[in-house]
Formats: structure tokens, C-alpha cells, sequence
């Protein structure tokens, strides 16, 4: 599983299309930019970079927020 946090319906949804290239990824390109997004198939293998590079490249849907503040 991707990341209960983001899916891939919400990727595909945001206007990513999934490659099926890598058999140990999830990617994602947006054929309006040069971005990509590779995931590890396996949640244990997310780590909180993964989560910064869908943020960074869906800046209109995710934000960043500091809980200690």
C-alpha cells in the first residue's frame, strides 16, 4: 500500500498518471511538467521524503503545517 495519507486515487485524481515500469515502485508523471514521483510499493519502506516530494509537487493541494506552533 502507498500511504493510507495519500493514496494513488488522490494522485491519479490530482492529474498524475501512474507508469507500471518499476515493479518495486508506484510513479506518477503529469504530462504538464518534467516531475516525477516514485513511491515504494510497500508502506514500510515510506519515508517522510516521499511525502515531502508529493507535497512539493502538488503545492495548490497539500500544505505544510507545523503542529508545534
Amino acid at each position: 500500500m502507498l500511504a493510507s495519507a495519500v493514496p494513488p486515487t488522490k494522485l491519479i485524481g490530482l492529474g498524475w498518471e501512474r507508469y507500471y515500469e518499476e515493479p518495486d515502485l508506484l510513479q506518477f508523471h503529469k504530462r504538464s511538467s518534467i516531475d516525477l514521483i516514485s513511491l515504494p510499493k510497500e508502506f514500510s519502506r515510506f519515508k517522510s521524503m516521499h511525502m515531502y516530494d508529493i507535497v512539493v509537487k502538488n503545492r495548490e493541494t497539500f500544505k505544510v503545517v507545523d503542529m508545534a506552533a
